[in-house]
């Protein structure tokens, strides 16, 4: 039916499944930050972290770097708000062994973290320690090591660890990105932070680079290529080495997206002349055809199950 495009479900042994769905209108892009949850956050006191030895520039600016951004992902999380800091002279002197439960739940904390930072050599040791003021415990205790490019990544993992110990779920702070950006003409894949930092260019090829997905483990990116002027599936590891292309054959080879066991990529190619759904095999790129019709079907994705395909056709 011109002018409209229907999402179908595929089995990889080509049971079909469909329903209406009529492509939207344009609108308008709108963007924001989403940072309720709806859920009563847990309070968080986070003071300054201690530094070693005294008067280390190194160790301070460790501390500084580690503690806002630490500060920055709980928040973000959605689990923990924080305390006002001007609540903090309210408390007397507290360490490691001596937390002040009591002073700190007075003015509203429920979580605590002290930390402090190292210097060895040119590298810093981070430690912290994770208290529930109400139930007066010691949650949770960490020591990182790293150079001072590593501080960022190091808070990342704390943050995650942290929301695990009190969710039981791993954070999102060590997320990493893959994203299209323009560089003049050309296109390349990208990674990034969650929080837009520690940005770094994958590809360098100065041709067009799309519709770059992971794999499930988080190992491997999938991405569409014309770095030979036609489009070819490539896999890159996280480092930017290059695991495997699959040179195709047709105008069109798009929208990859990974199996949940990261055995095949399923992708929309014009291969036999029309766009249809195939599924490349990623250990020997065997590539198997799954439709068969004069419609154009394309967008490809995997249900969490795993069992099937949906993609959208204009049949």
């Amino acid at each position: 039916m011109q002018g409209s495009r229907r999402i179908l479900a595929i089995a990889p042994i080509l049971a079909l499944l469909s329903r209406a769905a009529p492509l939207p209108a344009a609108q308008e892009e709108i963007r924001d930050i989403i940072s309720e949850t709806g859920a009563t956050r847990i309070q968080l006191a986070l003071p300054e972290f201690r530094t070693l030895p005294r008067g280390s520039v190194l160790a301070h600016r460790a501390a500084q770097t580690v503690r806002q951004v630490l500060r920055d992902d709980l928040e973000f999380s959605g689990f923990f708000g924080t305390v006002n800091e001007e609540y903090y002279r309210l408390v007397g002197s507290f360490s490691e062994a001596d937390p002040r439960y009591r002073e700190w739940t007075a003015i509203g904390a429920d979580a605590l973290i002290l930390g402090r930072t190292e210097q060895e050599g040119d590298r810093v040791a981070v430690e912290a320690r994770v208290y529930e003021v109400p139930g007066e415990i010691l949650m949770l205790g960490k020591r990182y090591r790293g150079g001072t490019g590593s501080l960022r990544s190091i808070a990342h993992r704390l943050a995650d660890e942290v929301v695990r110990q009190y969710t039981g779920e791993r954070g999102v702070a060590t997320t990493r990105i893959a994203f299209v950006h323009q560089s003049g003409a050309s296109k390349e894949i990208a990674l990034m932070d969650y929080d837009g930092e520690h940005r770094v260019s994958l590809t360098r090829d100065d041709s067009l680079n799309l519709s770059p997905t992971w794999s499930p483990d988080g190992a491997r990116i999938a991405f569409v290529s014309f770095r030979r002027d036609f489009p070819e599936l490539v896999i890159l590891a996280q480092d930017g080495t290059r695991v495997a292309a699959f040179p195709q054959s047709g105008e069109l080879n798009s929208s990859p997206d990974w199996s949940t066991d990261g055995e095949s990529i399923a992708f929309t190619s014009s291969r036999e002349g029309n766009p249809e759904i195939h599924l490349l095999r990623v250990r020997d790129g065997r590539i198997t055809r799954l439709t068969s019709h004069p419609g154009i079907d394309s967008s490809p994705a995997w249900s969490p199950t795993g069992r099937e395909i949906l993609f959208t056709s204009d049949r």
